[in-house]
């Protein structure tokens, strides 16, 4: 851009035709430009308060709501899919842009880097902002009821809740 007017501009342009979630972060990367220092930014919650909640609309979630324990990958269910949203990838890629002074902006990438070549086994959608369920984890579950029916078949009994066998 030739000047900080054009970037205005170009931002005002681009603001309806980028990821809702994704446009402050791009806005507040390009910022960090040499010539663009001093030009100030809202906050996050300021552009986006739809995405921050009072302390008292917290409600207590059951510790199985994202899952099943029939599943291992349920184990780590808190670090992957946080009750509906991707909490890491939500601080690391929108929050971060927000926090991190200049002087950080390398580390980030690198600290990014490292990170890209771990395994990295549930995909991350930044355009998606429900928590509806994907087909695989209906199909998922579907198959671990399967598998309880035939188990309790080949066993000749069913387990209630309590613990009792039921014939």
């Amino acid at each position: 851009m030739a000047n900080k007017t054009d970037f205005f501009n170009a931002c005002a342009y681009v603001e309806t035709r980028v990821n809702l979630i994704c446009g402050p972060f791009f806005i507040k990367s390009a910022l960090k430009r040499p010539d663009m220092l001093g030009s100030g930014c809202l906050q996050l919650w300021e552009i986006m308060p739809d995405m921050f909640i009072e302390a008292k609309a917290i409600i207590v979630v059951d510790k199985n709501f994202s899952g099943s324990t029939s599943t291992p990958n349920h184990k780590l269910a808190y670090f992957m899919e946080d009750i509906g949203i991707n909490s890491h990838h939500w601080h690391w890629h929108i929050v971060n842009a927000f926090q991190f002074a200049q002087r950080h902006c390398g580390q980030k990438g690198l600290k990014f880097f490292i990170t890209c070549i771990m395994e990295c086994w549930q995909g991350f959608f930044p355009t998606q902002r429900s928590s509806f369920k994907y087909e695989a984890e209906i199909l998922s579950i579907i198959r671990s009821w399967a598998d309880r029916v035939i188990e309790a078949i080949d066993a000749g009994f069913a387990i209630q809740e309590g613990g009792a066998g039921l014939i």
